[in-house]
């Protein structure tokens, strides 16, 4: 799964970079990626998060 998180009101937050989803009528959108990776079983209950990055 991935997630912007759009910080573009926030700009004197430090470490934040120029960001773009495509689809979205914002250019330039300052913020993080958040990716994130769930595991499920194959009946579909999650098992719980594995993994996220930014």
């Amino acid at each position: 799964m991935e997630v912007l998180l759009n910080y573009t009101h926030h700009p004197e937050t430090k470490g934040l970079g120029l960001v773009s989803k495509t689809g979205t009528s914002n250019k330039d959108i300052l913020g993080l990626m958040m990716y994130t990776t769930m595991m499920v079983t194959t009946e579909g209950p999650p098992l719980g998060l594995i993994v996220q990055d930014i």
